[in-house]
């Protein structure tokens, strides 16, 4: 039972204890229901808000009223005793099971009913700032429900709801924006779900290194881990739920849920995706705001705003929001010692770096007590009570080890034996000059971390720049001015990597090629988003684009029209906006042509392809001056034409006809009448084909009779022959050839006669 009491709760049992806060099993007396009543007494603290401060933080989960939200019954003050009545689970949390054998089933679970519950919160304008598996606690075994929204704040608040420059978030979960100390709203949270899912999935937390520092920045800086091939169809839902660009995350919980899924399907439920280990070691990353070695680096992160840390119990279970020392509780800043010093380490060059990376670094030994020995031997001496000696000897040897935790376990012990005693107050004192060296090397050490940090970004920076990847370059220096603001190197990386990217956008756009000018001025912008000239020229794409569209046409109409294909030519100016210089000169030019070729049509009588080519004008330039007077000049000429091609056609026929009856003549042997056909010929078709057919068959005819004469030696009937033949074809050297071997052969014959 404990040795106070609450009106209307009966006290059963301490679950959990830290340097401020307990946490008890109670029975709500009215309602008769058991609960978890987290109780801390004020005082045994200084500062004199701190009720205020505590109750009004933890009011925020009071308004939240969901199923998978830890519930809270009762926030109140009762004399100097702060407390929070709260639901009761025996179940434990997600950190208990996360590293066993998890089927999909129980992974679907989880992000089905955290989606919901950080969609709701949302909606009622928190940010939880602290998501891991120590925060996810159980009702049952497919019942989860977040806790410790006493680190929660309003996303809309300018005012920290703890102490100015408090920041808050656990190394190995937290986003890119919480690492590095800004603005923060609900996809913040859905990052850290992502990553309790990548553990989930494989049993291990993507980014860890040796120091809280550098796992944070790694959260910066570093790409998402890739999946084992077995689980490669996960690796598009961690890259966009881990994302460094809030703008590139899931934008809500219910679409982080739709697309897990999606890909939940491509699984059975009862498949263990990654089996368990057989030795489950304890994570590497040490918590920021402890210094004992070996401790599990899932704890909460406190900083405060001088950088330096502030340490804060695992939030799991019960143990809620202790500390290990008097000076924080779910967030809260508290000096215990009047005038206690505050050291400033980070400011100029290191701020940034402090504020994303505070931590306390461990070792050294605690020179305090090694020096004021007589001081505390005097202090024991006053001691009485042997287990009060017992336990300040404790605190004692553990703070010449270092090991503040367990000074400050047995020094909360010594205090509740014997509040005020001389001695407690000597060792609590040295405890709070412990810790503030402690401190100071933790800010030495974000210095040392950071360093290290900006150097490998400016190496891989520069090897980028080197091989041409000017926009992941640009990322990784301005990464390196988030630590270093004042980095000259960084900021001409950065400088050259935009310059860079804006040249290679004024090629394309050269090139008319605008899709990657687009892609370049982005890149450019997502690395100077204020860069006015940037915003303008990509502003202007679509415009140059539309232009350069419009120019595009009138440069193909201006080829075309120089190839005579006036058609084709006009409909490209056509297309063209008519304000583009060379539009309407050019469709102006092109149906001109148009015109021109129908002229030559109509001559040609092809009288079809010129009505074509002048409605394609009239199509373009209604108003052409000879366009429309040539169009419906067509039809007479072409009638005119066909009457002309009908007579033609019909005196061709009459020619047909006599030629005919000629040749039939010239057949028969009858060359009278076939002269007299041809002589009628000749008179009205002169210039026909057939008039000179018939003449050459007729010539032939003569020819051939006067053969047939001269083999029958009737030499007077060829030698009449010949002159009708030289009467119609005298040019014909043929009947003087004729002509001669007559008068030879006939001469011959009369010799012959006369000899006789």
């Amino acid at each position: 039972m404990a040795t106070f009491e609450i009106p209307g709760y009966e006290i059963y049992e301490q679950l959990g204890r830290g340097g401020m806060a307990s946490v008890y099993r109670a029975l709500h007396i009215n309602l008769d229901r058991e609960v978890a009543i987290k109780v801390i007494d004020t005082d045994k603290i200084a500062d004199e808000s701190f009720s205020e401060r505590f109750v009004r933080e933890a009011r925020i989960s009071a308004r939240l009223s969901h199923p998978h939200i830890l519930q809270i019954y009762d926030v109140n003050v009762y004399r100097s005793l702060n407390y929070i009545s709260m639901e009761l689970l025996h179940g434990g949390d997600l950190e208990d099971i996360i590293r066993g054998a998890m089927s999909q089933r129980t992974i679907y679970q989880v992000m089905a009913q955290m989606t919901a519950a950080l969609d709701y919160a949302a909606t009622k304008g928190y940010v939880h700032r602290d998501i891991k598996p120590s925060n996810i606690m159980m009702r049952g075994p497919d019942d989860f429900v977040l806790a410790d929204f006493g680190i929660a704040k309003a996303a809309d608040s300018s005012t920290q709801m703890t102490q100015a420059g408090l920041l808050v978030g656990t190394p190995s979960y937290m986003s890119p924006e919480q690492a590095e100390g800004i603005a923060l709203d609900g996809r913040s949270d859905l990052y850290s779900l992502a990553v309790v899912a990548y553990e989930m999935l494989t049993k291990t937390v993507p980014y860890e290194a040796d120091s809280a520092v550098s796992t944070a920045v790694k959260h910066l800086t570093e790409k998402i881990p890739r999946l084992p091939r077995r689980l490669a169809a996960y690796q598009p839902f961690l890259d966009k739920g881990m994302a460094k660009k809030p703008d590139e995350r899931f934008q809500s919980g219910y679409e982080m849920y739709e697309a897990f899924c999606a890909v939940r399907n491509q699984f059975s439920d009862d498949d263990v995706l990654t089996p368990p280990r057989d030795h489950i070691p304890q994570r590497r990353t040490p918590a920021m705001g402890t210094q004992v070695e070996g401790l599990d680096g899932d704890r909460t992160a406190v900083w405060s705003d001088t950088g330096s840390p502030i340490g804060s119990r695992v939030s799991g279970g019960y143990q809620l929001t202790s500390s290990h020392g008097d000076d924080v509780i779910s967030g809260i800043r508290n000096e215990r010692r009047s005038g206690a010093s505050r050291r400033r380490s980070g400011g100029g060059k290191w701020a940034l770096a402090a504020t994303v990376v505070a931590l306390v670094a461990g070792g050294g030994g605690y020179l305090y007590w090694q020096q004021q020995g007589a001081a505390h031997s005097e202090a024991l001496a006053t001691v009485q009570d042997p287990q009060l000696e017992k336990l300040l000897g404790e605190a004692n040897t553990a703070l010449a080890a270092n090991d503040l935790e367990l000074a400050r376990e047995r020094l909360d012990s010594a205090a509740a034996l014997a509040p005020g005693h001389a001695a407690v107050a000597q060792v609590e004192r040295n405890w709070l000059d412990a810790r503030e060296a402690q401190q100071q090397r933790g800010a030495e050490e974000v210095q040392r971390v950071t360093a290290q940090n900006l150097e490998v970004l400016l190496n891989d920076g520069r090897s980028l720049a080197d091989s041409g990847d000017a926009a992941a370059a640009g990322e990784k220096f301005r990464t390196a001015l988030r630590l270093d603001p004042d980095s000259a190197d960084a900021q001409r990386g950065l400088d050259a990597a935009i310059k860079q990217l804006a040249d290679s956008a004024e090629a394309a756009i050269a090139e008319g090629d605008f899709t990657p000018a687009k892609s370049a001025l982005e890149a450019a912008l997502a690395l100077a988003p204020n860069a006015d000239a940037l915003n303008q020229r990509l502003a202007d794409l679509p415009a140059l684009a539309e232009a350069q569209a419009q120019q595009q046409h009138v440069s193909e109409g201006q080829a075309l029209l120089t190839k005579q294909q006036y058609s084709a030519a006009a409909k490209a100016f056509a297309a063209a906006d008519p304000n583009t210089p060379g539009a309407r000169d050019g469709l102006a030019a092109s149906a001109d042509g148009l015109v021109k070729a129908a002229r030559q049509d109509v001559q040609q009588h092809r009288y079809a392809e010129a009505r074509e080519r002048l409605k394609a004008v009239q199509q373009w330039l209604p108003d052409h001056p000879e366009a429309a007077a040539l169009l419906a000049d067509i039809p007479a000429q072409e009638q005119a034409w066909q009457q002309e091609q009908a007579a033609i056609a019909a005196r061709k026929a009459t020619a047909n006809r006599r030629a005919s009856e000629a040749l039939q003549a010239v057949s028969s042997g009858d060359l009278g009448a076939a002269r007299r056909g041809y002589d009628a010929l000749m008179a009205e078709f002169p210039d026909m084909a057939v008039t000179r057919d018939v003449r050459k068959r007729l010539l032939d005819a003569y020819a051939d009779a006067v053969r047939g004469e001269i083999e029958v030696k009737s030499w007077d009937t060829a030698q009449g022959l010949i002159a009708e033949g030289q009467v119609l074809a005298p040019e014909l050297a043929v009947w003087q050839e004729l002509k001669e071997e007559v008068e030879y052969l006939s001469a011959n014959d009369r010799r012959r006669l006369g000899a006789y």
